[in-house]
């Protein structure tokens, strides 16, 4: 049995970064051969638990930027201005890359649009209540009013 550090995703063995104990053969032959892994050398494996150590500290930056983010949601209020018909209807939707980058604005935090929760884009004029969820424990809802031009 042989170890090694796995660069991709190897479908029924595990995921990028993933230390994990193989065949001989299928790691020569098959995983190091394609570049799905490399041999899992002392060297090598220092130099990945410093990356995972690194990653983590992003992260952690990360989460704090999202926490205060999240305090800030319940004062933030975006205000859109779209062209509508009578009845309402906008005819070019509110998505959700417009919301992140109007509320990166107001925070000050570079915003995922895909951390924002919309069931569909915002079609019609009035407020709606916008959720975003940056994690399962890390989420929040905020006001978003429309307006006709």
């Amino acid at each position: 049995m042989m170890k090694v550090i796995l660069k991709k995703e190897v479908a029924g063995l595990g995921h990028s970064g993933e230390v994990k104990e193989v065949a001989d053969g299928y790691a020569r032959n098959f995983l190091v051969l394609r570049g799905l892994a490399e041999l899992a050398t002392p060297d090598r494996l220092e130099r990945l638990q410093e990356q995972q150590k690194k990653v983590q500290k992003e992260f952690e930056s990360l989460r704090k930027q999202w926490e205060k983010t999240i305090g800030e949601l319940p004062d933030i209020h975006l205000v859109f201005k779209r062209k509508a018909t009578r009845l309402g209807k906008l005819f070019a939707a509110v998505g959700a890359d417009q919301i992140a980058m109007a509320l990166a604005e107001k925070t000050t935090t570079k915003i995922d649009p895909a951390a924002i929760v919309l069931a569909k884009p915002v079609k019609s004029l009035g407020e709606h209540t916008i959720k975003i969820v940056f994690s399962p424990e890390l989420q929040g809802e905020f006001k978003l009013t429309v307006l006709s031009e």
